[in-house]
């Protein structure tokens, strides 16, 4: 097994999320990867250990509001919208009040979703902060200096190395244990 550099790195990436269990452990994930590894820590199916830092599009994805509906409001919405055509001369009225309870019935929020599944490290700077970078896709694992991020892959000088899978589990436990579950 050899070590990975430039676009060997997104191959590393790739098995990550389209493996059956994966962990990673990325101060910075960029939202080209962001958005399919939380689906996978939402379905249950990764874990993952990043930084708090605005920067961070994986951390900035987890802090956003998700809609959620609230349905005693949509489905007479609903009925009003889809009936008011057969009211004849009344029908602004009860189109109105429909989509008045449609958007009424949508409110966003914060998801819980996965975030069992999510830690986070200390910021950078402080004690503790968590900076390396392994990545575990099933019975393979790589160590290196590599965030899951574009620049890993394109234009900086990054390796990740293939790692023992039993020994990568071992070094992404006991970083979970160091690292802080995600509140709020």
């Amino acid at each position: 097994m050899g070590y990975q550099t430039g676009r060997g790195i997104a191959g590393v990436f790739e098995a990550v999320l389209n493996a059956e269990e994966a962990m990673v452990i990325s101060p910075w994930i960029d939202g080209q990867y962001a958005g399919r590894l939380l689906e996978r820590v939402r379905n249950g199916r990764a874990r993952v250990i990043t930084s708090i830092d605005e920067d961070n599009d994986f951390y900035r994805l987890l802090r956003q509001p998700m809609a959620s509906i609230k349905w005693s409001l949509f489905i007479p919405g609903l009925v009003l919208v889809i009936l008011s055509p057969a009211l004849g001369l009344f029908f602004p009225i009860p189109l109105g009040i429909g989509l008045f309870l449609i958007l009424k019935s949508l409110k966003p929020r914060h998801s819980r979703l996965g975030l069992a599944n999510v830690r986070v490290s200390p910021r950078i700077g402080e004690e503790g902060f968590i900076h390396i970078k392994l990545y575990i896709a099933g019975d393979r694992a790589w160590i290196g200096s590599a965030n899951m991020t574009p620049s890993a892959v394109h234009r900086n000088i990054e390796v990740l190395v293939p790692i023992d899978v039993n020994l990568a589990r071992r070094i992404f436990e006991d970083a979970w244990s160091r690292a802080r579950p995600l509140t709020g």
